[in-house]
């Protein structure tokens, strides 16, 4: 736990998520939503997504059904009971925390 009296070194968060996939931005939002605002994302990718941005193989779709990769704070009406990477990566773009547009890749 840190401690209140000493100041943060340079760069340092509260909390640190790892990825911007599906659960990073979902970590992210909770975050902000229980007032933590000092967090960090740490992505390896050039864009946020996590396995929907790099995995556009064809085939590609998730394991579950769609439903269950909607985000609690924006709901989503699937239209493929097992959406493809051209569907669910668009969706974790558009999310309003993501800041980004929902352009999918080519």
């Amino acid at each position: 736990m840190k401690s209140t009296n000493t100041p943060s070194a340079p760069g340092a968060h509260d909390v640190a998520v790892i990825g911007a996939g599906f659960s990073g931005i979902a970590a992210a939002t909770e975050l902000i939503r229980q007032g933590v605002d000092d967090f960090v994302i740490f992505e390896r990718s050039e864009d946020i997504g996590g396995t929907w941005m790099v995995n556009r193989y064809p085939g590609a779709e998730v394991d579950l059904e769609s439903h269950i990769y909607s985000f609690s704070f924006e709901p989503h009406d699937w239209t493929r009971t097992h959406a493809d990477w051209r569907g669910f990566w668009p969706t974790c773009r558009a999310s309003p925390r993501s800041g980004s547009s929902t352009s999918a890749p080519g």
